[in-house]
């Protein structure tokens, strides 16, 4: 049984402070005012509820990095929310974690120097020591990267032949290297089984230069300040290998360094300080910036998760506590890392210790197509598994699992019992499931294996022609649509997509709330226009939400 009076109080308190801007309605007779005490003298508290539906109506969403650098989400869309999950991380097959843009700290030798011919704060190295970035730069378990671009400002106090700008190398192979070549002004480059020299007479000791390598598989370029572009020779060029291996700064180079980026497109000068962005896009492709600014904090990586994090917290501009905010993983090598249990129990333990570090609520799984029984058997047994390591953590970890409806049959009864609750990914990537009725139909035969009070049922906020790969936001087309029940739209690129509406976003939520589910989960906050947009589907789900808390005030359902 549902207590609507409960709903009231929780989602009041996280709400008030989340949307400013929602619009006022009344309260019912008999509810008390704001700040009363209730109960007789005496009476026990409750514990605090762990069951999500006690909780109250789960408002979930998802958040991506790179369209949060791009301006997309708001902090009032994300404090519209009581469980966000930031979509940034992804397992190897042994179990440990990489991130969609790693925290590439360097450690290491090298020392710190105050003022250098007119810049301050920079790296110096004295031709024995080194930076270490770890191995998440130009390497992925989602396959190699294929162009990047690494720039820095150099000051070369001796020129050493050999000497490593940066460097991917095991004792018996290169993957990717920068080298100074054995004369002054010679640049080499290798990888993989490619290499090439260059050389530029710009390129000189005892001054500041900006140095940028651009590498695709077309090209390979590099700037010297804004005075040359050279070409590597080669038609083609090489993917680079992606071998897990540490990107190393610095060895036998004795010189200085300043401003230094590793991007994942082929940047220029774009890094040149002031750092320039002639896209806001263009700032999502940068996988690390190191400055050299901080004595205490030399090898800081300004641009990472970590930072992306910071900085969604002082946006959202709600305390810690106030909603859940959580880890999400997706993608990687989840298939091979859930057949072994000595790999599901080292990310599980390493997941706990990144949730400790930043002090995140939990963990979203959103590994959704276990595709045989096969792969439903091993991922059933990892999530029962994992939840009890889980649950022997010193905080609370919330837990949940993403599936699609086509493979909840794969899944395990205890499998759908461990975690917190499932989210349900009613859409997509066909249109069948966006109609109300299929999309009932998805929720109740679901429902057969899965508590309805662990289950949330997801709702799209982004239109598909029906075709895998081909699926625009609703904030791509929300100008253009006429009404709030509309639901197809015929595209710029002369293609039909089907969406949810306003209207269908409502009768979705209502539907969830009537009939005893655990709440709403959106893909994703990037796709919807903003929250304090009449259009928004966010704010639709949250007045459909509303509506059902206040309907009856403290009277019960089912």
């Amino acid at each position: 049984m549902r207590n609507k009076f409960l709903f009231f109080c929780l989602f009041l308190f996280g709400t008030l402070t989340a949307c400013k801007d929602t619009k006022w309605v009344d309260v019912p007779t008999g509810t008390p005012p704001d700040g009363a005490v209730t109960g007789k003298p005496g009476e026990d508290e409750p514990d605090d509820p762990d069951d999500p539906t006690e909780m109250g109506l789960i408002n979930c969403s998802y958040i991506r990095g790179d369209f949060y650098d791009f301006g997309r989400i708001s902090g009032k869309s994300m404090a519209t929310c009581n469980d966000l999950i930031f979509l940034t991380c992804r397992p190897y097959a042994d179990g440990s974690l990489a991130f969609e843009l790693p925290d590439a700290k360097l450690t290491g030798n090298a020392t710190y120097t105050a003022e250098k011919d007119g810049k301050n704060g920079v790296l110096y190295f004295n031709g024995s020591a080194t930076m270490n970035a770890g191995d998440g730069l130009l390497h992925s378990p989602d396959g190699p990267s294929k162009q990047f671009t690494f720039g820095t400002y150099i000051y070369i106090e001796e020129w050493v032949a050999n000497a490593y700008l940066f460097k991917k190398a095991t004792s018996s192979k290169t993957i990717a290297a920068l080298q100074l070549g054995d004369a002054t002004g010679k640049v080499k480059l290798t990888i993989g089984d490619y290499s090439g020299e260059v050389t530029s007479t710009d390129l000189t000791s005892g001054t500041w230069h900006y140095i940028a390598l651009s590498y695709t598989a077309t090209g390979v370029k590099l700037n010297i300040d804004d005075k040359s572009q050279i070409d590597f020779s080669g038609a083609t060029f090489p993917a680079v290998p992606n071998d897990r291996v540490d990107f190393v700064i610095g060895d036998k180079f004795k010189g200085y360094l300043e401003e230094t980026t590793v991007w994942s497109i082929s940047a220029g000068t774009l890094g040149k300080d002031p750092i320039t962005y002639p896209s806001a896009w263009n700032k999502t492709k940068v996988l690390a910036y190191w400055k050299y600014d901080e004595a205490g904090n030399l090898g800081k990586d300004s641009h990472s998760w970590i930072t992306r994090l910071e900085d969604m917290r002082q946006t959202m501009g709600t305390p810690i506590g106030t909603s859940r905010f959580r880890l999400g993983c997706a993608g990687g090598q989840w298939k091979d890392m859930v057949k072994n249990e000595g790999a599901y129990t080292n990310f599980a333990n390493k997941l706990c210790e990144v949730l400790s570090t930043h002090n995140l609520d939990g963990i979203d799984l959103d590994f959704e197509w276990p595709e045989n029984s096969s792969e439903g058997t091993a991922y059933s047994k990892a999530i029962v598994e994992m939840s009890k390591i889980f649950k022997k953590n010193a905080k609370k970890v919330f837990f949940t699992v993403s599936l699609h409806p086509y493979y909840v049959k794969y899944m395990t009864e205890d499998a759908c019992k461990a975690p917190d609750f499932i989210s349900l990914q009613c859409y997509g990537p066909s249109t069948d499931l966006y109609p109300l009725n299929a999309f009932q139909q998805s929720s109740e035969s679901a429902a057969q294996k899965i508590p309805k009070n662990k289950l949330v049922l997801g709702v799209p906020f982004q239109g598909t022609t029906g075709t895998p790969g081909e699926q625009k936001g609703y904030f791509d087309f929300a100008n253009s649509i006429s009404g709030p029940d509309q639901t197809q739209i015929t595209y710029t690129d002369d293609k039909t997509y089907t969406f949810d509406g306003v209207n269908a976003i409502y009768n979705k939520t209502k539907y969830a709330c009537e009939n005893g589910y655990a709440g709403i989960m959106s893909w994703d906050l990037a796709n919807d226009v903003d929250v304090t947009n009449d259009k928004s589907l966010l704010k639709t789900v949250q007045k459909a939400i509303e509506d059902y808390i206040f309907s009856s005030g403290t009277g019960e359902t089912e």
